[in-house]
């Protein structure tokens, strides 16, 4: 979602604080506008088909929970009524429901499924599967906790051109900081806007290496040509770091790979939007690796269409 007028005007007043308002238009270009998600509560007494993360899902009499048949039933996740958010490729009414498999290891990527009930649907509360069917067993008793939703700013820090200002100044250093403490809260949750790991990870970059099946590659270092890829082996055996000279020889063929479609990765990252972050958080009793959190991506042309069957996620572990 694009900033609004009053989010352009505290995004501009934060940089002013900062001496940073000359990059104004920078910070603005890799802002997007989000809701964060804040827990206001328990949510098993919560009514039927109302904002909750985590608890029994409610849904219509005749849904089948995903992966039951496989005897890898799915974990609920989230749902939301989106009467309590604003978004241009969603309806103002109906509930979306998000579930995932598969949250062990940052490397791999989680499954991800939504669907879409029109505010028509009669819904009824659903308990869970039996927990030796659930795909997950750490997840199988995530506590009921009902949200409330709050227009924010996201910012992209982890996008090249930020990086690329950021490392050009060491004073900068310590203003991103502060900036990162200011849009700091006691959310558990994002609902669009941007993804950006805690670690460094550019989650974006991982999912357009998924669709070229290149996830092999998305630990490799990156360059802008490999010229300055054998620079960095010299540099680097010059300087006794062995271990340096090890790993960039180990990655040639991926760092060959990225350079030569450098493009087309940049193209596909940029399809793709962040529906949901939901954090390791004690609300929920919900905890992924060392307390990370789940992304849950959709392309933007789906979220446009409506189409919620081609969705992925990552966690990390940091």
């Amino acid at each position: 979602m694009k900033l609004n007028d009053d989010e352009r005007s505290r995004l501009h007043q934060i940089l002013v604080s900062e001496g940073l308002e000359r990059h104004a238009e920078l910070f603005e270009t890799v802002s997007e506008a989000c809701y964060r998600v804040f827990p206001v509560g328990e949510g098993e007494s919560s009514s039927i088909g109302s904002s909750r993360f985590g608890g029994e899902p409610d849904l219509p009499k005749d849904f089948l929970w995903p992966g039951e048949e496989d005897e890898e039933a799915a974990i609920f996740l989230a749902q939301i009524n989106l009467s309590d958010v604003t978004c241009e490729e969603l309806p103002r009414e109906g509930l979306l429901s998000l579930w995932c498999w598969g949250t062990d290891a940052a490397a791999d990527p989680v499954g991800v499924e939504a669907h879409l009930f029109d505010g028509s649907i009669p819904l009824e509360r659903r308990s869970a599967p039996d927990p030796e069917e659930m795909c997950d067993e750490y997840l199988t008793e995530l506590e009921p906790v009902k949200v409330r939703f709050e227009r924010a700013i996201s910012l992209g820090w982890d996008h090249p051109r930020l990086d690329g200002l950021r490392n050009a100044n060491d004073d900068y250093y310590e203003a991103f900081d502060r900036i990162k403490k200011t849009f700091s809260d006691t959310a558990i949750g994002q609902f669009l806007g941007a993804a950006v790991s805690w670690d460094g990870t550019n989650l974006y970059h991982s999912l357009a290496l998924e669709v070229h099946d290149k996830l092999d590659c998305q630990y490799a270092p990156i360059f802008d040509s490999m010229k300055n890829y054998e620079q960095a082996i010299v540099e680097a055996s010059k300087n006794g770091r062995e271990w340096r000279v090890v790993d960039l020889k180990r990655n040639k063929s991926c760092v060959r790979w990225l350079i030569e479609n450098h493009d087309a990765i940049a193209s596909e990252a940029s399809r793709w939007q962040c529906l949901l972050r939901i954090d390791s958080n004690e609300e929920m009793n919900l905890w992924i690796n060392d307390a990370d959190p789940l992304f849950c991506f959709i392309r933007k042309q789906d979220l446009a269409s409506r189409d919620f069957r081609r969705m992925t996620g990552r966690v990390l572990q940091s």
